[in-house]
């Protein structure tokens, strides 16, 4: 008989393990370097780098639920755009300039984004921007389906949720979302559909009474109170008119001001608003830029030179505690001298108080 090997653990080093362990478990559960990405987007697209490309997007094209307002700042023919750089990927998702390519063209053959190449800090830049009914159309499919396969999901608020995303998009609101509860699926591509082809599950075609006499199970029909129905249209006008030029302006001012961050320090794509301490930052960051449109030039060229014997903080630290930085940042202003003297950039702004941008 051949002698089996066993891993033996004495007493020490089981003691040394759990204390790893249990640091590695501290570390981790306050790192933010980390990539979620929703598994119904992988359901949507196919793929794990589509999926983290949908997410990217989303997460900068959502309102922020503390401001109500979406990240982009770039408007390029009227609507905002995501502007990424091939190499900025791999720092924001962990995919290669080839995996993104190869992603985004997925993307947009699937209808999910739009995209188009402009100039961006002075550099020909890969512009891209959700399109929003196409989203809601695939992600109604998919919740759909999850719903069918889940005895515990709460089917109500799901299809109400389903139904208030139709209406804010202007598709129809008596578009056919069954009543699961009775067995039956609803809005699957490809299902149900007539001799001439058209798809009578379509999410644009009213349930009209010729393709009523099909269906033998009720729809789901969503009732609202008058206030209800103002709360939606309030929801959908901001989906719809997310901001007044003098918004846009402002945050056309903040991307430029967090580029320039970026750029004099030398980072790849810091995570502004991904939290309270990140989105305290960032408003720290543009108006300091306000001030002074030379301020991170200078504490880029004060931390090569005597920063470095006055607290400068290195980037990784800047990166995991943003917080520190604001709270060392007048060290960096009384040892340049910054105190009292009139050499900041003067920032022009419009009649309604806003900063003016080229």
């Amino acid at each position: 008989m051949t002698e089996q090997n066993t891993y033996v653990v004495d007493d020490e080093q089981k003691r040394r393990e759990s204390a790893a362990q249990s640091k590695l478990a501290a570390m981790f559960a306050t790192s933010k370097d980390e990539i979620c990405i929703p598994k119904i987007y992988v359901d949507m697209v196919g793929d794990i780098p589509a999926a983290a490309v949908l997410d990217e997007v989303m997460f900068w094209t959502l309102p922020k639920p503390r401001t109500g307002k979406t990240s982009l700042r770039v408007k390029k023919n009227g609507v905002l755009w995501l502007a990424v750089r091939r190499t900025d990927w791999w720092e924001r998702k962990r995919l290669t300039a080839r995996q993104s390519d190869t992603a985004i063209e997925k993307l947009v053959e699937n209808g999910l984004i739009e995209k188009d190449v402009w100039n961006y800090n002075g550099k020909p830049t890969v512009h891209i921007r959700m399109k929003m009914s196409k989203f809601v159309e695939l992600y109604a499919q998919k919740m759909t389906e999850l719903m069918e396969n889940d005895a515990e999901n709460d089917e109500e608020n799901t299809i109400k949720d389903i139904q208030d995303l139709y209406e804010m998009m202007g598709m129809s609101s008596n578009s056919r979302i069954c009543n699961l509860q009775n067995g039956e699926g609803a809005l699957r591509s490809g299902e149900g559909t007539s001799p001439n082809g058209e798809f009578i599950n379509s999410p644009y075609q009213p349930l009209t009474a010729t393709n009523a006499s099909q269906t033998s199970k009720p729809t789901a029909r969503i009732d609202r109170t008058e206030t209800e129905q103002e709360e939606l249209d309030k929801k959908k006008n901001a989906w719809l008119f997310p901001a007044n030029q003098a918004e846009i302006d402002a945050n056309i001012f903040a991307k430029e001001a967090v580029n320039n961050f970026e750029s004099c320090l030398h980072f790849n794509p810091l995570p502004w608003s991904q939290n309270r301490e990140w989105e305290r930052f960032e408003k720290f960051v543009v108006d300091e830029y306000r001030k002074d449109a030379t301020v991170w030039q200078r504490y880029d060229e004060w931390r090569k030179d005597k920063g470095k014997y006055a607290g400068a903080l290195s980037n990784k630290a800047i990166k995991y505690h943003p917080d520190d930085f604001i709270a060392c940042f007048p060290d960096f202003l009384a040892h340049t001298s910054m105190y009292g003297k009139s050499t900041r950039a003067k920032i022009e702004t419009d009649s309604t108080g806003a900063p003016i941008t080229y």
